[in-house]
């Protein structure tokens, strides 16, 4: 019996030794999937802006909140808002609320691509355009460039 007890309290220890780099990993392996999502989306917007040569916009479904999840639409208009008559292509709602994502920039508002698949309106030739992904202590950044291609940078 006693053997049993010794046995459960250095598995205690070790579990309570292991706990926070587990918890680091879920924290890394959260904001990965949900850039990856994000990623997933604006490479879907483009490439439908580009196959049938329209604008697409990527929005947040609440105003300047990423976290919330986003819809893709074609903007018949070029106003950057979801109007009645244009046709919705998908819509995203996150299902983790601890991670938060952060328009810095024009994308703020929303992503556009114009029918040549380039993101329109943002680069000013300065680094200010950027989504930021954040789930605790990890931080992922999601960058484009003029052409409308993006990467993630993971300081670290």
């Amino acid at each position: 019996m006693i053997e049993v007890l010794i046995a459960l309290s250095i598995m205690a220890i070790l579990a309570t030794i292991a706990m926070p780099g587990f918890q680091q990993l879920i924290d890394t392996n959260t904001a990965e999937t949900t850039s990856d999502e994000l990623r997933a989306a604006l490479l879907y917007a483009r490439s439908e802006a580009i196959t049938n040569e329209v604008d697409v916009v990527v929005l947040p479904k609440v105003a300047e909140v990423w976290s919330a999840g986003w819809d893709i639409f074609i903007d018949t208009n070029s106003n950057l808002t979801k109007e009645v008559g244009e046709q919705l292509l998908r819509s995203h709602t996150s299902e983790r609320n601890s991670v938060v994502i952060e328009g810095k920039g024009q994308v703020k508002k929303s992503i556009a691509y114009s029918s040549t698949g380039r993101v329109k309106g943002i680069f000013t030739g300065k680094d200010t355009d950027f989504f930021t992904i954040v789930n605790n202590d990890v931080t992922h950044y999601l960058r484009f460039t003029p052409t409308g291609r993006y990467f993630v940078d993971n300081p670290h």
